[in-house]
């Protein structure tokens, strides 16, 4: 049955039911309820058809172990963002962060410990971000994060704080402190160059990289000819 024409006949029906009623016309009364439970039913069978495939849809685009968006929500996410930003002008910046030193705590601790770091970082970040922010475990020891009309000095403002709250933090697995540091490396979406998702991405890793060339533990910001 077309949706439009289906819903159209349900409503006639309806209406034929209280003019059955009001004429105590039971036969057509009969007819016209059989009709309408026998497509509510079906009407019920599409909603739960919509419901499930929407739940799936979200399952394969969040990440298990932290229930962040995963790298299948990312493109979705920063299209919004690249949207508003070549329409209107409005700012924002990603960032790549990168855990230092990981392997380290998963070769010391196990993974579990390591899996326990990834879930405790994840609500940091998330507990420090505006609610126009975005998180993404973007594979590994690696967040993305997207900061919604931020400027680039407003996103390194943010960062520093992202990255002095995580320093700060003390990780407990099984009764053992566990301290971590993270390298950050962003940039500011450029309206005038308009670079792609996947070169802005690639410019945020390069800072992310420079941000480990000198030292760990710092927000570097790209520069466009660095």
């Amino acid at each position: 049955m077309n949706t439009c024409s289906g819903s159209n006949k349900i409503h006639s029906t309806a209406h034929s039911v209280y003019d059955a009623l009001a004429k105590e016309d039971y036969h057509s009364l009969l007819l016209d309820y059989i009709f309408l439970v026998r497509h509510s039913q079906h009407i019920n069978f599409e909603l739960n058809q919509l419901v499930t495939q929407k739940d799936l849809i979200h399952a394969s685009e969040t990440d298990s172990l932290t229930g962040l968006p995963n790298r299948k929500r990312l493109k979705k996410i920063l299209q919004k963002l690249k949207y508003y930003a070549d329409g209107y002008d409005m700012p924002f910046c990603i960032a790549m962060i990168d855990l230092d030193y990981f392997k380290k705590i998963n070769d010391t601790h196990g993974h579990l410990a390591g899996d326990m770091v990834l879930e405790q970082t994840a609500s940091i970040l998330q507990s420090h971000l505006r609610k126009s922010d975005s998180v993404i475990r973007y594979g590994g020891e690696e967040f993305l994060l997207s900061l919604n009309g931020a400027t680039l000095r407003e996103g390194l403002n943010l960062l520093e704080k992202l990255r002095t709250a995580i320093s700060e933090h003390i990780f407990f697995y099984k009764d053992t402190p566990i301290r971590l540091s993270v390298s950050i490396g962003t940039v500011q979406y450029d309206t005038a160059s308009c670079p792609s998702l996947q070169e802005l991405i690639a410019q945020a890793d390069k800072a992310l990289y420079e941000a480990k060339e000198q030292g760990r533990n710092r927000v570097v910001a790209y520069r466009s000819g660095s």
